[in-house]
């Protein structure tokens, strides 16, 4: 096996083991979630979202190039035969010697060989821009790993709030339906004005309106996640029962040297280094090139004299090229490089302070989101206990059927917004998963 098929076979050997570490590393924070459907979309969607399966074709095309790049470090060989027939040509002169018009066939069959020869490293510093870009590909792939990940579990916990939400406003559909037949019922009797009629339907309308939005919501939710997981045979989504979710708490401070497994910060630290290795291609570009050639093989004027032993064929020769004028365009190459990678110095720069505020806008996010669910939770146990002694007080008649069921219907409201806020929570720690960059951020304390 030569050398340049054990380093092929080594890079790709190390591409493909560190996604697959990148890959399992990732999966083991979603199993802090414990929700088995959420890890067990999350690995078909690693298999079959066609974003994540074009993000991995471009990085085995940037592999692609690599090899391609490398080939330009080794000799060229190469068939370039030829035949010609010469079927009048006129009279030739070499000095007082003159050979008058003839005709003849002419068969050449030489392997050509060419190698240019890379005494300034050259070609081997265009090779390593290229395994440079080649890194910042995998970057990609990384990101669009991450994103594509928390964007579909954000989805799928925000399938299991409108799933919530609506079992939540069904019910109260049903008690406003009571409360409105009770109210019709109390002004037929005479103990309720026509506008507490109207505020009732009012109410009424407006709690249909919610659950037809809401069933939208579903319809809408539902088909974006089969989008996401490839599948359009794929129509309903079994999830976690919303009482079953686990919250867990998020870290108060996290230190900003943790962006730096970010993989756009990863990306432009090898944007830099590419556009420095490119600067010195163009500078080595005014120097000379030496090109080794050479020829071997049969060069015979009748088939029948084509092997023959006089008639073999070989040349080797040094070709050294440099450019004398080319209108400023290798001076013009060199600035553009130069200038470019100013500008990747300034990307960097820039990259750095929007990962800091990313991170800290999740963390003050996550914060704010438990702090209000926390703050819900409390509200919710007081109505909760109100909404008891409402039942206590009507099992002894101290309050109607309808003010029980009003009770019953605010209560289901604070449920409401106690769903939202459990789910933005929970949200609210993927953001802070992404702007991490893939960090498992969780101590076991944490959980």
């Amino acid at each position: 096996m030569t050398i340049k098929k054990c380093l092929i076979i080594l890079i790709n050997l190390l591409f493909i083991a560190g996604s697959a570490q990148a890959y399992e590393l990732n999966l083991q924070y979603w199993e802090n979630y414990q929700d088995p459907y959420l890890t067990g979309y999350i690995r078909d969607l690693c298999e079959n979202n066609q974003d994540l399966k074009i993000a991995k074709l471009n990085s085995m095309q940037s592999q692609d190039n690599i090899k391609m790049q490398f080939s330009n470090q080794l000799p060229y060989l190469g068939f370039q035969g030829q035949y010609m027939w010469e079927p009048h040509a006129a009279d030739r002169h070499f000095g007082d010697l003159v050979i008058p018009s003839y005709h003849q066939y002419n068969l050449l069959l030489p392997l050509a060989m060419s190698y240019e020869v890379d005494i300034w490293g050259k070609n081997y510093l265009k090779t390593k821009s290229v395994k440079m870009l080649d890194e910042m590909v995998q970057q990609d792939e990384r990101s669009a790993y991450i994103s594509i990940t928390s964007n579909f579990a954000g989805d799928y916990y925000n399938l299991i709030k409108i799933k919530q939400l609506l079992k939540n406003m069904r019910e109260i559909h049903e008690i406003e339906l009571n409360l409105v037949d009770k109210m019709e019922k109390k002004y037929a009797n005479g103990l309720a004005s026509i506008t507490e009629v109207l505020t009732e339907k009012q109410e009424l309308a407006k709690i249909e309106m919610d659950l037809n939005l809401l069933e939208k919501s579903l319809d809408l939710i539902n088909d974006e996640l089969m989008v996401q997981l490839g599948n359009r045979n794929l129509r309903e989504f079994e999830t976690l029962a919303y009482e079953s979710i686990q919250t867990f708490n998020v870290p108060e401070e996290i230190e900003s040297e943790r962006i730096q497994n970010r993989p756009d910060l990863i990306k432009t630290e090898f944007y830099i280094k590419k556009m420095g290795i490119d600067v010195k291609v163009a500078r080595r570009e005014f120097l000379p090139k030496f090109v080794l050639f050479g020829q071997f093989g049969f060069n015979a004027y009748s088939f029948s004299r084509l092997f023959a032993p006089n008639t073999l064929l070989s040349s080797l020769g040094v070709m050294p090229q440099l450019d004398l004028f080319t209108g400023g365009a290798k001076k013009a190459n060199l600035n553009l490089k130069k200038h470019e990678y100013k500008k990747a110095l300034e990307y960097y720069e820039k990259t750095i302070l929007t990962s800091i505020q990313e991170l800290n806008d999740a963390l003050v996010s996550a914060k704010t989101c438990k702090s209000n669910y926390e703050k819900d939770l409390e509200k919710i146990s007081f109505e909760r206990e109100k909404f008891r002694l409402k039942e206590r007080q009507f099992e002894i008649g101290a309050i109607s059927e309808f003010d029980k069921l009003a009770a019953r219907k605010y209560a289901l409201k604070l449920e409401q917004e106690l769903v939202n806020e459990k789910i933005n929570y929970i949200v609210s720690t993927i953001n802070l998963y992404k702007a991490l960059g893939g960090e498992n951020y969780l101590s076991p304390t944490d959980l």
